[in-house]
């Protein structure tokens, strides 16, 4: 059964080398990482340091908040320290506003038919 829901979640404080595979790497631990995905400077192409790990279930999405949150990561994907890692909602107001318009293009569709009626 096909489902719409995503977790992902944000990561805040990744190492400048960090790439796609390495958050999949440090990801996996908790479950199926589906996609991972680092953020860069359009200008420079250097990494913003924050991306986005989704994962096939929920459970594993909470997992990783709740552990990789607070947890020292000794792994080159951070920095010393810790990262922040919390649920995405980007993605939900992004399809929000992907809604609205689409929306609003069919009600002028439909306002120009019945003007044209």
């Amino acid at each position: 059964m096909a489902t719409n829901v995503e977790y992902t979640c944000f990561v805040r404080g990744l190492d400048q080398d960090t790439d796609e595979k390495d958050l999949t790497d440090i990801f996996s631990k908790f479950g199926n990482v589906i996609d991972s995905k680092i953020i860069y400077d359009r200008d420079t192409g250097k990494s913003r340091r924050f991306g986005f790990v989704t994962f096939e279930e929920e459970k594993s999405m909470t997992d990783a908040i709740m552990i990789m949150d607070v947890e020292e990561s000794r792994s080159k994907c951070v920095n010393v320290g810790s990262i922040t890692v919390e649920v995405a909602r980007q993605r939900r107001k992004n399809r929000s506003a992907e809604f609205a318009l689409e929306l609003v293009r069919l009600i002028n569709e439909k306002q120009k038919k019945m003007a044209g009626l």
